[in-house]
């Protein structure tokens, strides 16, 4: 029974982790994703091409186009 409990708390602690660690490499993932998207809004403003945002910031072209809307509305 003592086992049986031992492992079940070893299980719990392992996904524990587990899901902490896909939680931080989550947030890590948003937080350089907002970084690229505050430096492509800056190379819109200052008029630097599409294309070359992209290759820069590796975002999509869509997902300047919507920076460049969000920028002139």
């Amino acid at each position: 029974m003592v086992e049986q409990m031992q492992k079940q708390q070893d299980i719990l602690k392992a996904q524990l982790s587990s899901s902490r660690h896909d939680g931080i490499k989550e947030g890590i993932a948003q937080g350089q994703k907002q970084e690229r998207t505050a430096i492509a809004k800056g190379l819109l403003i200052k008029g630097y091409e599409l294309k070359e945002i992209q290759e820069l910031t590796k975002l999509t072209l869509e997902e300047l186009a919507v920076l460049q809307k969000e920028l002139t509305e």
